[in-house]
């Protein structure tokens, strides 16, 4: 087994006996600055949440470009250092500064961060969005969902211009998201928690959130004893792998990768669909059905919806705007508005005309201000406002995250990046 640069690693067999009976478990311990190739293909498979007293896989995946669908969360063995960003007043937030921030430390920015709310957190798979646009070219895309519920223009400001830093920065933005996201008229509560919070205090003082310093470089070979790694995994293997937390051995071919990923498919499938996946994406099975939904909840109509209240376009929400299209225009880093698909049981009249004066607005934006923008709602394209891609009215579920990406990868108009090698990302 071949170790990459900021290697670091422990192997450890341990033995112990519960009940009268002696169990034996493997324990991989990386720091956060690892990455992995087996052999010359030169591909990351693990994605591993740790905890105290356990290693479980989260979701295996090949990548051919980068390590961007590696791991959850930090480390908490002894001897390893868990990073746990200050607290941002979101709960979201913390949890994404998490994993991103290791992500980058360990293979730099991704080519296109997805930003906006709840409603880009769940209605942009970038997976999916990954495999769309690959199809034809040369290599792939890493792509990173930074939905933050609640989130609106100065949410998202205050993310790409103050929280991360240039060199944490994508190649391209993509900002789903809609006309709430917009109004100035309506209280901010997401953004009021985030600049009353602790981690935006350290940060007025100069104090970015952050991983722990890499290792310096090493080339070195270890002769680690890895059960499995060179043979099909048996039925009996698969089975208890699936019934207890453990860790699955690396993979090195196309063979041993099928097999793995039918089990680790169960694995997936038990997982809790609330857990963001390594990709910052929410992905949520629920179906709006209009004729069961409204007898568990009640039917809000557009003029008594909060999201509306004191509709104005102008003021604070603006003025951020001006700030980010400004601070990315210098930086020559595309910003693409993504208008998201809502139902047309959610577009009632009142909703409706004020959507048509957003995209008024929008249009300025646009015309003036050098925003770009995708408009997923117009008339053309119904399909995507078929129930079945919602988990409720204005929230796309997994299938209709799948459905967007396709529809964006379609739009010649967004300037996708180029797949980049390893060794230009490196650079």
């Amino acid at each position: 087994m071949k170790l990459g640069r900021y290697t670091s690693i422990a192997f450890i067999l341990r033995t112990e006996h519960q009940n009268g009976s002696m169990l034996m478990s493997f324990w991989l311990f990386l720091l956060p600055s690892v990455f992995l190739t087996w052999g010359s293909s030169d591909r990351l498979w693990q994605a591993y949440a740790l905890r105290p007293t356990e290693i479980s896989i989260l979701e295996t995946q090949e990548s051919e470009r980068s390590g961007w669908l590696v791991k959850q969360g930090g480390f908490s063995q002894p001897g390893l250092t868990r990073f746990t960003p200050a607290n941002f007043g979101s709960q979201r937030l913390n949890e994404h500064l998490g994993w991103y921030l290791y992500q980058v430390a360990l293979y730099g920015p991704p080519d296109i961060l997805i930003v906006g709310s709840s409603r880009a957190l769940q209605g942009v798979d970038p997976l999916a969005l990954r495999k769309a646009i690959g199809e034809g070219q040369q290599g792939e895309l890493s792509i990173y969902n930074f939905g933050i519920n609640g989130a609106t223009v100065q949410v998202v400001d205050l993310l790409i211009r103050e929280i991360l830093t240039s060199d944490q920065l994508p190649r391209l933005i993509l900002w789903a998201d809609g006309v709430r996201a917009f109004n100035s008229g309506r209280s901010d509560r997401t953004y009021q928690s985030i600049i009353e919070s602790e981690g935006y205090k350290l940060l007025l003082e100069g104090v970015r959130p952050s991983v722990p310093l890499l290792l310096p470089d090493a080339e070195q070979c270890y002769d680690v004893p890895i059960p499995f790694a060179s043979s099909e995994p048996s039925v009996s293997l698969i089975s208890s792998v699936l019934s207890s937390p453990c860790l699955l051995p690396p993979v090195s071919d196309r063979h041993q990768a099928s097999i793995w990923e039918k089990a680790l498919a169960t694995i997936q499938a038990n997982r809790t669909l609330s857990d963001l996946t390594p990709l910052g994406f929410l992905p949520v099975d629920q179906v709006f059905n209009p004729q069961t939904y409204y007898t568990q909840y009640p039917r809000i109509a557009g003029q008594f919806d909060g999201d509306y209240s004191g509709f104005y376009l102008q003021g604070e929400q603006a003025i951020s705007l001006e700030q980010l299209l400004a601070y990315t225009q210098r930086r020559q880093i595309p910003l693409v508005f993504v208008n998201l698909p809502l139902t047309a049981d959610y577009l009632d009249p009142v909703r409706l005309a004020y959507e048509q004066k957003f995209h008024q607005e929008l249009n300025g934006w646009v015309n003036h201000q050098g925003l770009m923008a995708v408009n997923l709602v117009s008339p053309e394209l119904e399909k995507l406002k078929n129930p079945k891609y919602f988990a409720d009215p204005s929230h796309i579920n997994q299938w209709g995250a799948i459905a967007v990406a396709r529809e964006l990868a379609k739009r010649a108009n967004i300037p996708w990046p180029k797949p980049q090698s390893r060794m230009e990302t490196a650079r």
